[in-house]
């Protein structure tokens, strides 16, 4: 019975790092608002706001997030056992994994996208939500957008999903199951169909890195590749044989990654 009450301590972590980031940017918002006044931009609970002041609102609340989850995580997770974590980081961080890593997170980048790219027809009012989701994150200037996106997200979302909830869920369940259960909150975290589709896969990938090396350095640096890799998507022509090498290039560079990483 036990280890089915740790899914709800799961649930409870996710909707824990859900309240924290909507209380702490409604807060901001509204000081935001009461300092500066409205000014023309974009929209966040009924207040205008600057389309730079939002991304720093959004950043803010989620390194208040990263932090409450990195005392979690570091206070519960593992505990005691500072000398097998530096140990397992020490092992991992090598310049052979740091380059599969960086092949692995491109190869994910091109596939989705890829695949995306080639059914976003098929799908249209579905993805021109989607649009309106990337546009909103690529709102704001391109360091504070690389900042977050690449540097921000990844570890405060590797802190709340490969390590606390994983953690939680993990105590005597199949692991399997709790790769699975973490990814599909990792999905809906995202907030919309498309990204909480390829959210969920990414998820279990990133979480088998976890499992697989049992450093949370592993699916950070991996998510800051993915992440990272979004920016060459602009150069990459836009018509069919681009999103089919995309597709197969990518799916080549997935299997060659996760056949590497069981060997290890």
């Amino acid at each position: 019975m036990k280890k089915y009450v740790n899914y709800l301590y799961g649930l409870l972590a996710f909707f824990a790092a859900e309240g924290i980031q909507i209380i702490v940017a409604g807060v901001l918002a509204i000081v935001y608002s009461l300092v500066f006044g409205f000014s023309n931009g974009l929209e966040m609970n009924g207040l205008e706001i600057n389309s730079n002041a939002l991304y720093l609102i959004s950043i803010m609340a989620s390194l208040v997030c990263g932090a409450a989850f990195a005392l979690w995580y570091y206070g519960t997770s593992l505990a005691g056992v500072k000398e097998e974590r530096k140990a397992n980081f020490l092992h991992f961080l090598t310049g052979r994994n740091i380059l599969l890593f960086l092949g692995l997170g491109l190869g994910c980048q091109f596939f989705t996208s890829g695949v995306m790219s080639l059914i976003q027809s098929y799908f249209p009012k579905t993805f021109d939500n989607y649009s309106k989701v990337l546009e909103l994150l690529t709102s704001g200037s391109i360091g504070l957008v690389v900042l977050y996106a690449v540097v921000i997200a990844p570890i405060v979302e590797e802190l709340i999903f490969r390590g606390v909830i994983l953690h939680l869920i993990g105590k005597a369940n199949n692991v399997y199951l709790v790769i699975i259960f973490q990814a599909l909150l990792f999905g809906i975290y995202h907030g919309n169909i498309v990204q909480g589709i390829y959210g969920t896969g990414l998820g279990i990938l990133l979480g088998y890195t976890m499992v697989k090396f049992r450093t949370i350095a592993a699916p950070i640096l991996l998510h800051m590749m993915i992440n990272a890799s979004a920016f060459l998507m602009n150069i990459i022509p836009s018509n069919m044989i681009s999103f089919l090498m995309m597709t197969l290039i990518g799916g080549t560079f997935i299997i060659w990654g996760i056949r590497n990483i069981k060997r290890v």
